[in-house]
C-alpha cells in the first residue's frame, strides 16, 4: 500500500514536470522535433500513472480477498479490515485478474489527461491582438484614486473599511494620506 502511495506521488510528479514541458512548446513556440519528444514523454506518464492505478486496484482487491480469507478461518478482523472487505475492492469474487480497464473511472481520468496534455502541445495557440493602452479618463487608471468606488482593489466594503479609520484620498489630494497625518 506504502508503494502505491510512494508511486502514485511520483506520478504526479512527473506529470507536473511534463505539462511545464508542454507549456514550453505550446502551439507555434516549439519544433515539430520537441512537440513530438514532448508528446512522448507525456503518452509514457499517462501509460505510467494508467498502471500505476490499475495496481492500486489489483492491491486493495488482493488485501481485501486476503483479509476475507482470514475471516473465513475464523481470524478476528478490526474494524478498518471490516471495512476494507465491504468496500468496492473487497466484492471481487472469483479469480483476481489484472486488468488496465478496470476501472473505469481511471481510464476516463488518464483518457481527459491525454486529451488535454495533446491539446496543450498541438493545438495552435490563440493570439491576442494588442490592447490598446488606457486613457487617463479610464476608471481603471491608476491615476483615478480619488474615484473611491471604481478603483480595481477596493469595494464598496473596502472603501468603508478605510473611511473609517482615516485612510480615504480626499478629492484634493489624488493620493492616500499617510498614516501619520
Amino acid at each position: 500500500m506504502i508503494k502505491s502511495g510512494i508511486f502514485t506521488g511520483g506520478t504526479s510528479f512527473i506529470l507536473w514536470v511534463a505539462f511545464r514541458i508542454a507549456g514550453q512548446v505550446r502551439g507555434d513556440q516549439g519544433s515539430f522535433l520537441a512537440k513530438v519528444l514532448t508528446s512522448a514523454l507525456g503518452l509514457f506518464v499517462v501509460a505510467l500513472g494508467h498502471q500505476v492505478f490499475a495496481n492500486r486496484n489489483c492491491s486493495f482487491a488482493t488485501a481485501a480477498k486476503a483479509l476475507a480469507a482470514l475471516k473465513a478461518e475464523g481470524q478476528a478482523l478490526s474494524i478498518q479490515a471490516e471495512a476494507h472487505i465491504a468496500s468496492p475492492f473487497g466484492a471481487v469474487s472469483g479469480e483476481l485478474q489484472y486488468s488496465l480497464l478496470s476501472n473505469t473511472s481511471s481510464v476516463a481520468w488518464w483518457g481527459s489527461i491525454t486529451v488535454i496534455f495533446l491539446g496543450i502541445v498541438w493545438l495552435p495557440t490563440k493570439k491576442i491582438s494588442s490592447a490598446k493602452p488606457q486613457s487617463k479618463s479610464s476608471p481603471w487608471h491608476r491615476d483615478s484614486l480619488s474615484k473611491p468606488y471604481l478603483h480595481p482593489y477596493r469595494g464598496l466594503r473596502s472603501d468603508l473599511w478605510f473611511a473609517a479609520i482615516g485612510l480615504l484620498p480626499s478629492a484634493s489630494q489624488g493620493t492616500y494620506p499617510s498614516r501619520a497625518a
